[in-house]
């Protein structure tokens, strides 16, 4: 969808289960590679700081933490 419509920012998780294999971390990653100027959010229930760096690696601006409460 990247290449076919424009957006101002994207907004994923990062466990997406995908039937393709594609996670959170790879389409951040693909994400700022094919449009630099992209927003970029995270949105995560893993409060680990190591897999908050990759994600900011990978290209993420922000990394949202779930809220504990919304857990089931």
């Amino acid at each position: 969808m990247l290449e076919y419509r424009r957006f101002d920012v994207l907004v994923c998780d990062l466990m997406l289960g995908s039937p393709f294999r594609v996670e959170g971390l790879d389409l951040v990653g693909e994400a700022r590679y094919r449009v630099p100027q992209l927003g970029i959010v995270v949105h995560t229930g893993t409060p680990d700081s190591d897999l908050i760096d990759d994600c900011r690696r990978s290209g993420a601006d922000e990394v949202v933490l779930k809220c504990e409460s919304m857990k089931t």
